[in-house]
């Protein structure tokens, strides 16, 4: 019985895993046809207040639910379910009040918000996404229930859901606003309220649910707050912990977003040259998320485990996950880093229309690589129960690329800003593979092991570069020119992974034993070893 119960429970996780993973493709995806929409500038335009929106949905979806879950659990074990359901009312008042507050303090303050970004026109976005944090309270009350009930279906199909209704609404939205107004500013305004209706929908989906099981609502009292002051305590602290661990992407993005611009137009660019090269500069980040989330998949897989065998003290099994979770982010974000390197230039004129800022996104395909390392060492921290140093590393990372863009951006613009992007990411990633490394004593990899990837990634990247020159030379036939590009970069991709998974399986980079605490197919294994 007991067995079942944690077979379920782990199920239940591995599903909430694969929503996220989805929800997050879904969030990076849009904003390609979104630049395609809208151009670089309007682009710009809905660049600068993303990174807000993107710290209320890690609160919503990750942070809180996650923290209250382990508390409604706990309270169930020990068959409490008044004080269960109590807490929960107790942290929706807490988020309520909060939301509020940020709520209030960015709508009023938008327009020196505005004014302090160099950009008065942002002031109407600004309003807008405040809203979002009038919805963190009930998203992240109903998320964490549900979780701590054991059942993973409502907070999975809720953030489908909620991606699902933002991506359409801000692509129709803006569609529409294009063919109806030349301003930008509406046609961001419009996008942003795309957020704000994908959180409505997951919200009407939470009230469907609780009147499909039969169970009803009451109305919290404030007193409640009192009563849980201490577990609210904690749930605030380590919720915040959690979200901002897994925000280094995100937070960098705001770094951006409140120096960029400024930066660009103290140091002499016109007003509207800068908001353009902000716009094509931000072509990178859809690329690099992406290209993260695939090198950092297998550790969201891994938490509930390592939270499992962490219980057990099973140190054996969960030096095995940790040091196979890290070589796997090390492999895949390395081979997406140099395949899209060496596609850069066909894969900008397909996804946004021409080839400009190339350049820049070459230097922020680096970023992958270090992007999926840190946020794979930020989950296994989160699994092994510690949140403070990923989220500190995290906050070290925003200081360093804004320092990095105050005296790079000067010397060589927008290069400056993807430099300093790098160069934060490697920060965070040393600081994180360090502190995984005292927590654990586990070797990550060896000589033989980085010769072998070395190897591996310099044979891809010379057959895909023969392939495209081979390509190009006699592909003239094709047109357009973005229809041939197109061709080019899905061919080369495909190219080079077919070439990294053959040398892989013949240098036989991994073991058996290492993919087996990741893989539990044996057939799987034994191909790739």
């Amino acid at each position: 019985m007991q067995k079942a119960k944690q077979k379920a429970a782990l199920q239940g996780a591995l599903f909430i895993t694969i929503a996220s993973l989805l929800s997050k493709v879904l969030s990076a995806f849009y904003k390609i046809p979104y630049q395609n929409i809208a151009g670089d500038l309007g682009y710009y335009i809905y660049q600068q207040v993303y990174p807000v929106y993107a710290i209320a949905l890690a609160f919503s979806t990750y942070g809180f639910p996650l923290v209250l879950s382990s508390y409604v659990a706990e309270r169930l074990a020990k068959k409490d379910e008044k004080g269960a359901k109590e807490l929960v009312y107790a942290t929706f008042m807490m988020l309520l009040l909060i939301g509020t507050l940020c709520f209030l303090t960015l709508y009023i303050g938008s327009n020196s918000i505005a004014q302090f970004m160099r950009d008065e026109h942002l002031a109407m976005l600004i309003r807008v996404v405040s809203v979002g944090f009038l919805f963190v309270p009930i998203t992240s009350a109903f998320r964490g229930y549900y979780q701590g009930l054991g059942d993973m279906g409502p907070t999975s199909i809720s953030q489908v859901i909620e991606q699902l209704i933002r991506v359409v609404t801000i692509l129709v939205l803006s569609i529409y606003l294009m063919q109806t107004t030349d301003n930008l500013y509406v046609v961001g305004a419009g996008a942003v309220s795309g957020s704000i209706l994908g959180s409505i929908a997951a919200i009407l989906y939470f009230f469907y649910w609780v009147s499909f099981k039969g169970s009803g609502l009451t109305i919290p009292s404030f007193s409640l707050v009192k009563k849980y002051r201490f577990e609210l305590k904690t749930i605030l602290y380590q919720g915040i912990l959690l979200s901002l661990s897994s925000l280094v992407l995100v937070f960098i993005q705001f770094i951006d977003s409140i120096s960029f611009y400024p930066l660009l137009v103290q140091y002499g660019y016109h007003v509207e040259g800068a908001k353009l090269v902000k716009g094509i500069y931000d072509r990178g980040f859809p690329l690099i998320q992406l290209g993260a989330v695939i090198a950092s998949s297998f550790s969201l897989a891994l938490i509930p485990y390592l939270s499992r065998e962490l219980v057990r003290k099973e140190h054996s099994s969960i030096n095995n996950r940790i040091s196979a979770a890290i070589r796997v982010s090390i492999v895949v974000g390395a081979a997406a880093t140099v395949g899209l390197v060496s596609i850069i230039h066909p894969t900008n004129i397909m996804l946004y229309r021409n080839d400009l800022g190339t350049d820049v996104l070459s230097i922020l395909c680096i970023s992958i690589f270090f992007a999926g390392i840190s946020i794979t060492t930020s989950s296994i921290a989160q699994g092994l129960g510690k949140s403070l140093i990923p989220a500190l590393n995290v906050f070290a990372g925003g200081c360093v690329k804004f320092i990095g863009n105050v005296i790079l951006m000067e010397q060589i613009g927008s290069k400056g800003a993807a430099y300093s992007t790098v160069i934060a990411l490697i920060i965070v990633t040393i600081l994180n593979l360090a502190y995984i490394y005292k927590l654990s004593k586990v070797k990550f990899f060896g000589l033989k092991f980085i010769l072998k990837l070395l190897i591996s990634l310099v044979i891809m990247y010379y057959i895909v570069l023969g392939y495209e020159y081979i390509y190009e030379k006699y592909s003239l036939f094709i047109n357009p020119l973005r229809l041939r590009m197109l061709v080019e970069a899905l061919t080369s991709a495909g190219v080079g992974a077919i070439v990294f998974t053959i040398v892989l399986i013949k240098i036989k980079l991994f073991t058996v034993e290492e993919l087996s605490s990741l893989i539990k197919s044996k057939k799987l294994q034994k191909w790739l070893s």
